[in-house]
């Protein structure tokens, strides 16, 4: 069933919509069914879809040749590199069970919805649902095309949540939970791996304090910007970079018209100017918030030369959602005008980067029923 370009916009939001509820009332009363309940729609929402989103069809075209294929083609298809491992366990059972390929769609929509919910409930475990219901409307859609990687960078986000607090809180995070979960990461995207830099930026920040480590990381962008092409050519020209790699990320152009980049680097350029005269009103949070919105800038800097290592940079949303958020907060607004706000950004954003500009192909939506 396909619905029109104007109902799938309706059915979005009155999705999205329905989520919030569930989580807001689930939070005010503390109904943990109802928290359930508002992930649980939002799972079957993106597993219950057909062809909507890019790449789609692609992914429902090897869950089916994976899960008729013998156990020996699938170890072929791991060991040449051809998908990660995750994926490719998930087709297998999904075979043994006789599901088709909504079962792919619904792990992975799990997956990324339950760390994407943990990520926002560690950073604000009061307003999560301001967060979450934000990360729906911005965020959430790019699962629909890189179902893998959005999955990957959700656990990575709850990741870097727990460091964060563990650094502000003085406290040790377990190494084996730590390791597991970059595991996790890896195992379901390997561009997991260049994103583990950015661990270690909290420490940094506490080491160096968040005014150096924003200025060291600002100095990276200038340098990514100006100097990334050429040294990306001179590793592959080294055979450091393998030929396969290099042609994967410079076939994929960039684009001047990088949301990723503006984003981050608008947050990141006001949020220093407004800590830089409110200095002792700086929370935890957003001392060490600020310099993972510039690490962010960097990453998205990528972007200008290889969409699909630019894709990297949707990894920072959570944290530049919370300090939007964060700013809005410290505004003498009311609460209800602070939400409004947010949602109001929210919304505009779904409206241009998925309704005009059709990123990701998520209109119109179609359903597998």
């Amino acid at each position: 069933m396909i619905f029109n370009d104007f109902t799938s916009v309706l059915l979005y939001f009155a999705v999205f919509a329905l989520s919030i509820f569930f989580l807001y009332f689930g939070q005010k009363k503390k109904l943990k069914s109802f928290t359930i309940i508002g992930l649980l729609i939002v799972v079957l929402f993106s597993a219950l879809r057909l062809d909507c989103g890019t790449d789609t069809a692609t992914y429902r075209t090897f869950y089916n040749q994976v899960s008729d294929s013998p156990i020996s083609r699938s170890l072929v298809r791991f060991t040449n590199g051809e998908m990660e491992p995750f994926i490719i366990l998930v087709a297998m059972l999904g075979g043994k069970l006789h599901l088709n390929a909504q079962f792919m769609f619904a792990v992975f929509a799990f997956i990324t919805v339950l760390f994407l919910y943990k990520t926002t409930k560690k950073l604000d475990k009061k307003y999560f649902w301001v967060l979450f219901g934000a990360i729906l409307f911005m965020v959430y859609p790019n699962s629909f095309n890189t179902m893998r990687q959005m999955a990957a960078m959700s656990i990575l986000s709850y990741l870097l949540s727990l460091i964060i607090y563990s650094v502000i809180d003085n406290k040790r995070i377990g190494v084996t939970k730590s390791l597991l979960l970059v595991l996790f990461a890896i195992s379901i995207h390997y561009s997991s791996i260049a994103l583990l830099p950015v661990l270690f930026v909290p420490y940094l920040t506490k080491k160096f304090g968040y005014h150096k480590t924003f200025y060291i990381l600002g100095f990276l962008v200038v340098f990514i910007i100006t100097l990334f092409k050429p040294a990306l050519q001179l590793l592959a020209a080294s055979h450091i970079l393998s030929a396969k790699h290099y042609a994967t990320f410079i076939d994929t152009e960039g684009s001047f018209l990088n949301f990723n980049f503006l984003i981050c680097a608008t947050l990141a350029l006001i949020s220093s100017l407004h800590y830089k005269h409110h200095q002792k009103t700086t929370n935890h949070i957003n001392r060490h918030n600020l310099p993972i919105l510039m690490t962010g800038v960097a990453y998205s800097a990528v972007g200008f030369y290889s969409g699909y290592l630019g894709r990297l940079a949707d990894f920072f949303w959570p944290f530049a959602i919370l300090m939007l958020w964060n700013l809005l907060r410290e505004t003498d607004e009311s609460e209800l005008k602070k939400v409004s706000i947010l949602f109001i950004v929210a919304v505009a954003y779904f409206i241009l980067a998925y309704v005009i500009m059709g990123t990701n192909q998520i209109i119109p939506y179609d359903i597998a029923i």
